[in-house]
């Protein structure tokens, strides 16, 4: 072939064929199925059969249908099932959808609206671990298998997500990147996803029920931690950063010249399908056997093919791979213990009633602000978020923890989280200014005001009160979690870490504070964080003298972590109460 498409408006239809399997044995019928799917043609039509299969001892049949997978794919199989369906019960059917050439028209254009994606996908593919070297010599597939009970497939069907706020592909993508990085070393691990592609890229295009292969591949590649509750949060985040659900990738890989073209992506897709249900009692997908539908001798792109679903209440996995076989059996079996560690540490949480948010749970409809405890009238503390992060970084930590007589108002990340921001905000008193005319309404009624604010947070929380007092009033307390005053070290530029900061020049204030400075750094750390490490005061002294001075025997990125949250909380919340 050479790279191109027919559509045809007639072709033979394929015979029925009509099997009776009473007189056959499991292997006779396997040869039979395989037989059928063993012929396709590319380059002649039609690239179905199909058989109808009678003699089972419980009276029923069974409609065999075998399609080549450029024409059909997992969605199009349900579209297949209820038009049968319809057809038999003399029913009409329902109006075709968009076609197939229209899609491929649609997938053309979103590549050219947006190459922008492109750097994106190359770094997705960069700094991944050489999977190759772990091939079995001969080349020779190796399969394994394996499924949860039912009460396990239960509690991660129904429960485990609330404590993240995850969909079950969430924590299953977390527990085989663990899995990797126990089989591998590396804690930066990549692999393929497969989606349905069946994306809203163009809304004049509907594909409702229209029959093709539109899955996706791309690749994804994760980080990650020591900590299971941060490893979880960064790939919830990593999966909800993937533009368009990943159509992106093979629509700007394929095009002419496309730098894609060259990049490898890693030899490992994984593919959850979801739930697979029997609702109906005369219509009822099997998995029966139904032949070798792959042949043997065909070359294979992938090291590890891995795909999940749930049947009869049941989460199992097959992986197909060429490793050995104790190799793929010992992947199988750390997968296993992996998915069912995550859902056994998910569930003790919500159980606790420990539940956690993180910025994408807030993404969409931009909320500006949330207020807890709105019952409390005279005393309210405003939290400002960090540089990269919003409300979830509070919720998920120090509000635990803080005394409940006081009314908080969390400030979400404008710039971050709202895709219509006004761009032309680029200082922190513009922004600092932007939060104050949000909120200040709420405040009316406050006879004490109190401020805190972590990392960029701080900076903006200090302008703030700067701001307050400029409008006449009176701050109770402000309280700074690792302040960043570029200035104050007398360097205008930390490496270009922090522009916002390196532009803020703060003015001697008369607010009592606390300052929260951490006593460590990473090796790796940008040099303003050294820099905190060394000073006694994290150059506070420079702007007052009233303040009170309280060490984090951690790192910077490290002070909203439970070692340190409640020890915070707790000295804020004495503040509160004097």
């Amino acid at each position: 072939l050479n790279d191109y498409q027919v559509y045809q408006s007639q072709i033979d239809l394929p015979k029925l064929h009509v099997i009776d399997v009473s007189q056959m044995t499991h292997f006779e019928l396997e040869q039979a199925l395989t037989q059928l799917q063993t012929q396709f043609n590319l380059e002649k039509a039609p690239l179905w059969r199909f058989a109808y299969l009678t003699g089972y001892k419980d009276g029923t049949a069974r409609i065999f249908f075998a399609a080549h997978h450029l024409i059909v794919d997992a969605v199009s199989w349900n579209i297949i099932i209820q038009d049968l369906k319809s057809l038999y019960l003399d029913m009409k059917l329902e109006e075709k959808t968009s076609s197939y050439r229209q899609w491929v028209k649609a997938v053309k254009d979103y590549a050219v609206e947006h190459a922008d994606e492109i750097n994106y996908w190359h770094k997705q593919c960069e700094g991944l671990p050489d999977y190759w070297q772990y091939k079995n010599e001969s080349m020779k597939l190796t399969r394994a298998h394996f499924k949860l009970d039912t009460k396990t497939t239960s509690l991660l069907l129904h429960q485990a997500n609330a404590a993240y706020h995850t969909e079950i592909n969430d924590l299953l993508l977390t527990a085989f990147a663990l899995t990797l990085e126990s089989w591998e070393g590396s804690p930066i691990q990549g692999f393929c996803l497969e989606g349905h592609g069946r994306e809203a890229i163009n809304e004049h295009i509907d594909l409702n029920r229209t029959i093709g292969w539109f899955t996706t591949l791309f690749p994804v590649k994760l980080k990650l931690h020591k900590k299971l509750d941060r490893t979880i949060k960064q790939i919830k985040e990593e999966l909800r950063a993937i533009p368009n659900k990943g159509i992106g990738y093979g629509a700007l890989r394929y095009q002419n010249n496309s730098s894609l073209k060259t990049s490898s992506i890693p030899p490992i897709v994984f593919n959850y399908f979801g739930q697979f249900f029997n609702s109906d009692a005369l219509w009822n997908r099997t998995f029966e056997t139904s032949g070798i539908s792959k042949d043997l001798n065909g070359s294979s792109y992938t090291l590890i093919n891995v795909d999940g679903m749930v049947v009869s209440e049941q989460l199992e996995f097959y992986i197909s791979s060429l490793l050995s076989e104790d190799a793929v059996n010992h992947l199988a079996s750390l997968f296993k213990t992996h998915i069912e560690a995550i859902i056994h540490y998910c569930v003790s949480k919500v159980l606790a009633k420990n539940i956690e948010y993180t910025a994408s749970d807030f993404l969409g409809h931009y909320e500006p602000y949330i207020i807890l405890n709105k019952e409390i009238k005279d005393k309210v503390l405003i939290l400002l978020h960090p540089g990269g992060g919003g409300i979830e970084s509070y919720l998920n930590t120090i509000c635990k923890y803080l005394t409940s007589n006081v009314k908080i108002i969390l400030i979400d990340h404008y710039l971050l989280k709202n895709p219509n921001a006004d761009k032309s905000i680029t200082s922190i008193e513009q922004l600092a200014k932007f939060y104050l005319d949000l909120i200040e309404p709420e405040l009316s009624k406050s006879s004490s005001i109190y401020v805190a604010g972590y990392s960029f947070g701080s900076v903006v929380a200090y302008e703030l009160t700067q701001q307050l007092s400029q409008r006449n009033t009176k701050i109770e307390h402000l309280f700074l979690l690792s302040p960043i005053f570029t200035t104050l070290f007398g360097k205008m530029n930390y490496e270009g870490v922090y522009e916002w900061q390196d532009k803020y020049f703060p003015k001697s204030s008369d607010v009592r504070m606390s300052i929260f400075k951490c006593l460590k750094s990473n090796e790796n750390d940008a040099i303003i964080f050294h820099d905190l490490v060394l000073s006694p005061d994290s150059g506070i002294s420079k702007l007052s003298t009233d303040f009170y001075m309280h060490k984090l025997d951690c790192t910077h990125h490290e002070v909203l972590e439970d070692k340190n949250v409640k020890y915070i909380a707790d000295i804020i919340s004495a503040m509160l109460e004097e």
